[in-house]
């Protein structure tokens, strides 16, 4: 039954480090909206003719 105390343990302190993480790009701000990558037509090779 110690494992599961470990796990539970573990499992905390990866909460509190996203915490830490999630205030520290929440306090960053972002200018503008992240979207969608906007990206131009894609290019497709052309079989070759004979």
């Amino acid at each position: 039954m110690q494992m599961k105390s470990e796990i539970a343990g573990e499992a905390a302190k990866q909460r509190h480090i996203q915490r830490g993480i999630d205030a520290k790009d929440k306090s960053k701000g972002n200018g503008k909206q992240q979207g969608a990558m906007q990206a131009g037509a894609r290019e497709y090779p052309e079989p070759p003719f004979p």
